[in-house]
């Protein structure tokens, strides 16, 4: 049986120094070296990947670093939204206070002008007591249609400075308030008398009472010697 001869491939390098002019010779098989090249290879693909992941890295850090301004942006914006919001809440609020304390001031100034009981707001009757004449010129007062049971009233604080009867009336009786007004109630028939002179009355003292139906009640205000419309001073309550 022959045996086949195998031939080993070799390869040699040989390397001359240009300095000294020596050489020298390398002789490598071609399984080492195809060994060489595959680590080569292998090196160069290693190297490549670790590349990769810096460059990939530095990438990832870019991005994020963008993102981050952008957050910053976002939140820099949100506070200025947020501070102007805020400047805004608080302009409402003191406009609101502002508002209220305009709407509370009228209020007192209101109240305290219903409740000044010195001046005489009120309505002279209360019953029903039906307007039946308006102020003018020629009878300057009203004129006040009222029935059996009601009570003519004194229309604000004062003292009674008259209680008395003429030829067209058979009561008057005349309040004196501290405001400076007078207020006087005239009537033509039979009342029930609730009050005397000199008497100090508070708004709405029964004044007298009447006891016919259909009475007429002639009610006038006087300031300064002059007579003046009521409902120029007066507050209707009846």
């Amino acid at each position: 049986m022959k045996e086949r001869h195998k031939r080993k491939e070799m390869y040699s390098f040989i390397l001359v120094s240009h300095i000294d002019n020596r050489s020298r010779q390398f002789t490598l098989s071609a399984f080492c070296l195809r060994l060489l090249g595959g680590l080569l290879v292998i090196l160069c693909i290693g190297l490549g990947f670790i590349i990769y992941l810096l460059a990939t890295g530095e990438y990832r850090e870019y991005q994020l670093q963008v993102q981050l301004k952008q957050q910053e942006e976002r939140l820099l914006a949100l506070e200025e939204e947020n501070a102007r919001l805020v400047a805004d809440g608080e302009k409402l609020t003191q406009e609101k206070e502002e508002l209220q304390q305009t709407i509370e001031t009228q209020v007192d100034t209101e109240e305290s002008s219903s409740t000044d009981t010195a001046l005489p707001r009120l309505y002279p009757s209360d019953g029903v007591g039906d307007l039946q004449g308006t102020f003018t010129e020629e009878e300057p007062y009203l004129t006040i249609g009222m029935q059996s049971g009601d009570n003519v009233v004194a229309t604000g604080d004062g003292v009674v400075r008259l209680v008395d009867y003429d030829e067209r009336y058979l009561h008057s009786i005349e309040i004196e308030h501290t405001s400076g007004y007078i207020s006087r109630y005239f009537c033509n028939k039979e009342v029930e008398l609730r009050v005397k002179e000199g008497e100090q009355v508070k708004a709405r003292t029964p004044l007298f009472t009447i006891l016919t139906n259909n009475t007429q009640l002639d009610y006038q205000i006087i300031l300064d010697n002059e007579a003046v419309n009521p409902f120029q001073v007066m507050k209707l309550e009846g």
